[in-house]
């Protein structure tokens, strides 16, 4: 009898709860997870109980809908049968980058509705229904705002290409932004538990928020059996306001302090760039211009070879983003681990690894070699292509053939190297180039640039080169010259010394010419060159050379020698001068450079 009693129950719910929920999709897909447990007496004369529990979800698109069924039931109709029913319906539309003339329309509301029955049934007892919206608060910002810097300057900007400016990128967030919400929630009956419970949850509220709180308990008729709450968000000034109407009471609460990390639980949008902790950064890139993840502006060129937009550069994970311009159209590549994905928007075109994937609004699954995914690239409703690596990377790159947007999570933040900053919430240590040295505005896009793609023609000029090599140089001296060495660990030779042999140091007689320090390995030790010889710069040939014997230094592979095999790129080690000679070898140094 038992079993009959389950086979039929489950029957009857696995042949409607899909109907139920597919009702309003188009083209649907759905999941259910069921949980049943029926208790079976050894005496008939006590009868058989089934709980049960059963969960759907559906969705077509920007549609939602979930139903959740708790049931504990008598075999026989009986008085201690329960029935909890839960039904969730909602509208989310597309992630877009919100361009500028498309931020005044309404199709960016969110919505949901969630419908809850229980008691004996899920429609003759107790009903709740709460109804959620997500809109942009338009009423509440500024006209004169919007006018002046949405129609008149970011208009003139975009028209000169610089439509990432802050003006813009601010107009641009206060209208994408989705901060007012407004909760309706029904009832046509509140047990006195439920009453009561409200009633401390509002105290304890009024308690912490008593200075923002104002409330009007007299002469009020609101519609009865609703509960009405809404709140706007002011973003820049961080600040929020709650309104509560009850059917014979209102509170409200003004001006509530916000910290800029509530942002995070709000549906996503552009936002201009925080130095926040646990508040994501956004990299803008326009045709020639780079908003750092902290907010700094600075204009940059992308012709030629590739450009470092952001890179990990502590090591902690492997990724970077690449971005160059090719007949006035941008091209992306993002490295995640050993992946290349090559973005070329303008074709709605996407290479992973060399093989071309077909780019729609159904998402493409990007796995390592162990099956693990690490990123999902898909095209969004206004054309921009999207790669995102939530998990693996915590990174998101979108763009089109004239702006790329990179938003990076908070776990990487001050890890970042690139034109987009480090992400350490100041922007006045964005202008860092590789090496931790301060350049330059206007040599920004020449120290983050790659020679690659292979073939590339890189038009930076060789006297920007020799500019920033100049800086670097001296930059890096001054850390030897100051620090010495490298903190925490022993000077390679007392500090009377170092300025000593630092006046010594023969520097470079022309622009074509510097000098550095070689390195040999030499038994599973590395070996640097007590004095630097010349060396041709970038740009130039050596035309004599002359041959020189050289007394070099061991030092086993620790955490100093991976320092000086460093910097022996980019500065000679005068701290070397006077060590111990462990080795000798000879090498061709040229005496005379000259430019290609």
């Amino acid at each position: 009898m038992s079993q009959e009693y389950v086979r039929q129950q489950d029957s009857q719910w696995e042949s409607q709860k899909f109907q139920h929920i597919f009702q309003t999709l188009t083209n649907p897909t759905g999941y259910s997870l069921d949980f049943t447990a029926e208790l079976v007496p050894k005496s008939s004369s006590i009868k058989a109980r089934r709980i049960g529990s059963s969960i759907v979800y559906g969705m077509d698109g920007k549609s939602h809908r979930g139903s959740l069924m708790v049931e504990k039931r008598d075999e026989v109709e009986g008085q201690n049968n329960f029935v909890l029913c839960a039904e969730v319906d909602a509208q989310f539309p597309d992630n877009l980058v919100f361009k500028r003339k498309e931020l005044i329309k309404d199709e960016t509301e969110r919505r949901s509705t969630i419908k809850i029955g229980f008691g004996k049934s899920c429609t003759d007892d107790r009903k709740i229904t709460v109804a959620t919206t997500w809109t942009r608060s338009e009423e509440d910002i500024s006209p004169s705002l919007r006018n002046q810097w949405e129609k008149t300057q970011c208009q003139k900007q975009e028209t000169l290409g610089r439509g990432m400016s802050d003006e813009c990128v601010a107009a641009r967030r206060l209208s994408s932004i989705l901060n007012k919400a407004v909760m309706t929630i029904k009832y046509n009956e509140m047990p006195a538990v439920v009453r009561n419970a409200t009633i401390k949850a509002s105290n304890l509220v009024r308690h912490w928020l008593g200075p923002y709180m104002s409330d009007n308990q007299v002469e009020v008729m609101n519609t009865e059996n609703q509960i009405t709450v809404e709140s706007v968000y002011y973003p820049l000034a961080g600040s929020m306001d709650v309104k509560v109407f009850k059917p014979y009471s209102n509170v409200f609460f003004h001006g509530i302090e916000i910290h800029p990390v509530a942002e995070v639980i709000l549906p996503k949008r552009m936002a201009v760039p925080r130095s926040v902790l646990a508040a994501p950064g956004v990299c803008l890139i326009g045709s020639e211009t780079v908003t750092t993840y902290d907010g700094l502006f600075y204009n940059a060129s992308f012709s030629g070879c590739d450009q470092v937009l952001t890179k990990d550069c502590s090591g902690r994970y492997k990724l970077a983003v690449l971005s160059r311009v090719e007949g006035n159209k941008k091209i992306v590549t993002v490295l995640l681990n050993k992946e290349k994905i090559e973005i070329f928007p303008a074709q709605q075109k996407v290479n992973v690894n060399g093989m071309e994937i077909s780019v729609t609004s159904e998402s493409y699954t990007v796995k390592n070699a162990e099956n693990e995914v690490l990123a999902v690239i898909k095209k969004t409703a206004d054309n921009f292509i999207e790669v995102d690596s939530p998990i693996s990377h915590m990174i998101r790159v979108l763009t089109d053939a004239k702006e790329v947007v990179v938003l990076a999570s908070p776990i990487h933040r001050g890890r970042l190297c690139g034109l987009c900053g480090s992400q350490n919430g100041d922007k006045v240590t964005d202008l860092t180039g590789p090496r931790q040295c301060a350049i330059p505005r206007d040599l920004m896009d020449v120290a983050y640039e790659l020679r690659q793609p292979a073939g590339c023609k890189s038009e930076i000029s060789s006297r920007d080169i020799a500019e920033l090599r100049r800086i670097q140089e001296e930059c890096l001296k001054e850390k030897s010259e100051t620090v010495f060495g490298i903190s925490d660990v022993s000077p390679l030779l007392p500090k009377f010394q170092q300025n000593i042999y630092s006046s010594q140091t023969f520097r470079r007689p022309s622009q074509w010419t510097v000098y550095r320090n070689k390195m040999v390995v030499q038994d599973s030790k590395r070996c640097f060159s007590t004095e630097s010889v010349p060396k041709c710069a970038e740009g130039a040939r050596a035309q004599e050379t002359v041959e020189k014997k050289l007394g070099f230094h061991c030092l086993p592979k620790n955490i100093l020698s991976e320092k000086l095999n460093e910097d022996l790129f980019v500065r000679p080690l005068d701290e070397l001068m006077g060590k111990q000679v462990d080795t000798t070898r000879v090498f061709n140094v040229p005496t005379l450079c000259v430019p290609f």
